[in-house]
């Protein structure tokens, strides 16, 4: 059934439908764009600062690693030191780039002993030195570690034998647990002369300095952003109570850390508890570590879109007014339309087809409202007409024509005047963007090359220098640069490009000097358009002119301006290009810095390489050094407190006498000379052989003497004749003494009273002469140096005569303060019937027979408390009871702390009578 209308109804139904489509079609098409462009900017804007900040985060740790590696470079050239010369350099060393880069926590070493220890076999056990920087300082620390076997990670480690970046782990700087925090270790090896691993350098550096960094990364709402470590660990998360937990199992892609691991940069959307998330990921790369970590950006897509879809309900809610604005003009004009309006109907039907133009326009005359109509709607044809090629210019990004109001009130003309507004706004802000991400892009692609020339150049300041500036000037666009450097106080022209050479080849500027000397004191950049005439020229084969620009950049630390960058050029240096200039200074002025310690330490070394020669070529020269004279000194008073002990030990368990080559005695110890019922006055100047009546002749001496010089002990039993008649029986063992030329000075010979059946004995080390350790001491002339040295290396000689005598005709043993024996003599060893292993697992106690349980209680009481003590002890051994003439000496350090005992003992049947 066919429904009919009147003219009002349908009037009203025909231009209400068409407004409402075109209306609502423009508005849907408007919203649809407005939402995709949102998208795409939103997750182009989100990649780009995921990518700024995964650049940062690389920087930080790769200025970390180039510290890092420059110390293990400096630290492969220890074997040109002196053994104990490097290990004092190093520390200093380390205090200072701990002082200077607050960020890492603790600067640390590891060496192999085999490396700097000829003497040591074992393939693993190391020496490890570090320096922490704590709230109260930097502290510093040594100590030995893996002596009986390395641990899993480090061995792993030294097998790579290349830079490495761990995996984060808890850690405690000052050894307290509850004090744990989450760090990471960069380390590089240190490697010898043919690339073989001696050592490694490490940095420690806490997590939660980036995580910090990291939690700045919010560029959304409710957005967050992760650090992933290469095994896919947690090293920073916005809940610190995730930090160092596995990473993998909270997304939903299968291959993430194939990604990681493969350092990809990736992206990917999943569903998380109902709500749309956009992922990027982007790579950080460390070094040569080969082990990349990953920075992932979370962001929900709803934020996203959420302005698009703000400005898309504001567009339909206006265009909803609008239509029920022209459905209400059209609901009130309708009821006074009469049949004069069937022209106007038509018109109507024709624009309700979609029919728009000028020949529909209509002229009544009537003076009443339907004239009002006519006049109004040929207004309205003629404004749609103008609105529709207004919209269709839009439509081909034609911005620049304008739309003629029908008056205040023209709604839909406003509407239209404030698209074109959005859209010129939409594509200028485009453009604007376009040219950031222009400008962005070349900065981050001059940073990575500039990153890439201060590291492949960090070990010449002139091949640096050169490069720096002819890349600076050519990535610039520029003309022309100058880089000035300080050089004994002078700052210099170290590098030039496109300057003229007689000018500028040999230039140096003081502070002040000008405006180069003026950007040195005042340590900020000087930018001019307006170059003063005469300044500058640039030159070319054509002619010369004034450059249009020029900017001068101080290269500075926090502590001082090590040089400056002069850059000229005919094109003006935008904002932008002046802040890359300056943050490249900021790299070079870190880079510059780290090549002037290792240049100086390079020297250093060259310099200690050239007196260690000079030292082996001439053995009278003493190196002037007050470091290795303190070293030297320390040596000698933990030598000689050690000696003391020794010869105090010696002195009241053994008979000791010193002869000539001729058997004169030169020397008597009180208990020799009291055992001869005699002074050591009388006795001295006397001839041994023919006092102690030995069974040979005066060739028989000169043989023995012979043979003690090949560096022989010999043992002989001699029978003496006392000033009362009696006869005493002496087990004796002779040892030739060398001076420093390695000839046999004189004999030394060491003995047991076995007529009483008493064996005195006593460990001596080393004997110099007491130096106290005074600051007049360092005072001292090269030729009393050189005195005491000759003396201590003639009593080095002298101290191993005595210990290989000592060692043949007694049982030597040292016992830690809870009894372990920790060194045992082969004499003892072969006494006892075991081998050194078995030896080294027993304690004092175990040997030592049940009636004397308390005795040696007792005894070990005495010694605890600093005494010695000598007499008898009963031991059983394989079933067999035996009884010893013992003696026990405390030994101190030179701090005079009890470190060992020192047992000298021998069995009472071992002499015969």
């Amino acid at each position: 059934m066919k429904i009919k209308l009147s003219i009002s109804q349908k009037l009203q139904l025909y231009i209400i439908s068409v407004t409402a489509i075109f209306m609502m079609s423009a508005l849907l098409f408007v919203n649809f764009k407005s939402q995709q462009i949102a998208i795409e900017n939103g997750k182009k804007y989100s990649e780009e600062l995921a990518s700024k900040y995964a650049k940062e985060i690389e920087q930080k740790l790769n200025n970390d690693l180039i510290i890092v590696r420059t110390l293990s470079h400096v630290m492969s050239l220890y074997r040109a030191m002196p053994d104990s010369g490097w290990m004092n350099v190093v520390p200093t060393i380390y205090h200072q780039i701990a002082k200077n880069n607050p960020q890492i926590d603790n600067i640390w070493d590891s060496w192999e002993m085999s490396a700097y220890n000829p003497n040591y076999k074992k393939p693993y056990g190391r020496f490890s030195m570090s320096v922490v920087n704590s709230p109260k300082g930097q502290i510093y620390s040594q100590e030995y570690q893996s002596l009986s076997g390395d641990s899993k990670l480090y061995a792993e480690n030294k097998a790579k034998n290349k830079e490495h970046l761990e995996e984060p782990y808890l850690y405690a700087f000052d050894g307290d647990k509850n004090h744990e925090v989450l760090i990471t270790d960069i380390t590089s090896p240190i490697q010898d002369l043919k690339g073989n691993y001696v050592g490694m350098v490490g940095a420690d550096i806490r997590l939660e300095k980036l995580q910090l960094l990291v939690n700045k990364i919010t560029p959304f709402e409710n957005s967050s952003a992760y650090l992933i470590s290469n095994k896919g660990l947690y090293a920073s998360h916005p809940d610190v109570n995730l930090v160092g937990s596995t990473a993998v199992e909270d997304f939903k892609v299968d291959d993430i850390l194939y990604q990681i691991k493969r350092g990809n940069e990736f992206k990917f959307t999943q569903i998380e508890d109902g709500q749309e998330y956009y992922y990027i990921f982007k790579p950080i790369e460390i070094g040569e570590t080969h082990a990349p970590w990953s920075l992932g950006l979370k962001i929900p897509v709803e934020h996203i879109v959420s302005q698009a879809k703000t400005e898309s309900r504001v567009y339909l809610i206006f265009g909803i007014f609008i239509i029920l604005s022209i459905s209400t003009v059209i609901a009130f004009a309708t009821r006074k339309i009469t049949k004069p309006l069937r022209a106007i109907t038509k018109v109507l039907l024709g624009m309700s087809e979609g029919s728009l133009s000028k020949d529909m326009l209509t002229n009544y005359q009537t003076g009443d409202e339907i004239e009002e109509i006519s006049t109004a709607l040929n207004r309205f044809i003629k404004g749609l007409s103008d609105k529709a090629v207004f919209a269709e210019e839009i439509g081909k990004q034609h911005y620049d024509n304008q739309l003629e109001l029908l008056s205040d009130k023209d709604s839909l003309g406003k509407s239209l005047v404030e698209m074109q507004k959005s859209l010129i706004d939409a594509q200028i802000s485009e453009e604007k963007r376009l040219k950031e991400d222009e400008k962005r892009k070349w900065a981050n692609e001059g940073l990575a090359k500039f990153s890439d020339i201060l590291r492949q150049n960090a070990n010449s300041i002139g091949e640096l220098s050169t490069i720096f500036i002819r890349e600076l000037v050519k990535f610039n666009k520029a003309n022309q640069a100058t880089l000035f450097l300080l050089e004994e106080g002078v700052y210099r022209a170290k590098a030039t490009y496109a300057y003229d050479r007689d000018k500028y080849y040999l230039s140096e500027i003081q502070p002040g000097e000008g405006l180069v000397g003026t950007c040195i004191i005042e340590r900020k950049p000087i930018y001019l358009t307006d170059i003063p005439n005469g300044y500058i020229k640039i030159t070319s084969g054509l002619g010369q002119a004034t450059p249009n620009a020029l900017f001068i950049c101080p290269i500075q630390t926090e502590k001082e301006v090590l040089g400056v960058i002069e850059i000229a050029s005919f094109n003006v240096f935008e904002a932008y290009q002046r802040t890359f200039i300056e943050t490249t200074c900021t790299n070079l002025a870190s880079v510059v810095e780290a090549v002037k310690v290792n240049e100086n330490t390079k020297l250093l070394l060259e310099q200690t390489q050239q007196q260690t020669e000079e030292m082996k070529a001439q053995e009278e020269e003493m190196r002037q050094n007050l470091e290795e004279l303190q070293a030297t000194q320390e040596e000698i008073a933990k030598k000689s407190s050690e000696m003391a002990s020794v010869l105090t030990a010696l002195n009241a368990s053994s008979l000791v006498i010193k002869l000539g080559l001729d058997g004169t005695i030169m020397d008597i110890n009180d208990s020799f000379a009291a055992l001869l019922l005699s002074s050591k006055h009388e006795l001295m100047g006397q001839n041994f052989r023919e006092f102690a009546h030995l069974q040979c002749g005066e060739d028989e001496f000169s043989q023995l003497a012979q043979n003690l010089a090949t560096g022989q002990s010999v043992s002989v039993d001699q029978k003496m004749l006392l000033k009362n008649g009696e006869e005493l029986w002496v087990s004796q063992v002779f040892s030739a003494i060398f001076n420093e030329y390695k000839d046999p000075e004189s004999i030394m010979g060491i003995g047991m009273d076995i007529t009483a059946n008493k064996q005195l004995h006593a460990e001596l080390i080393q004997q110099n002469e007491q130096m106290a350790a005074q600051e007049e001491m360092m005072r001292l002339n090269f030729e009393e140096f050189e005195q005491i040295q000759t003396e201590f290396s003639k009593k080095s000689d002298e101290v191993t005569g005595l210990m290989n005598a000592l060692n043949m005709a007694n049982f030597v043993v040292e016992y830690n303060l809870e009894g372990q024996i920790i060194e045992i003599n082969e004499t003892y060893l072969n006494f006892l019937g075991i081998d050194k292993e078995e030896a080294l697992a027993l304690k004092q106690s175990d040997y030592i027979t049940g009636k004397n349980k308390d005795k040696n209680d007792f005894v070990w009481q005495t010694l605890l408390e600093g005494n010695p003590w000598k007499g008898s002890m009963h031991l059983t051994m394989n079933d067999i009871d035996y009884t010893l003439i013992e003696t026990y000496t405390p030994i101190f350090n030179m701090d005079g702390e009890l470190v060992k005992i020192l047992k000298i003992a021998n069995n009472i049947d071992y002499f015969e009578l």
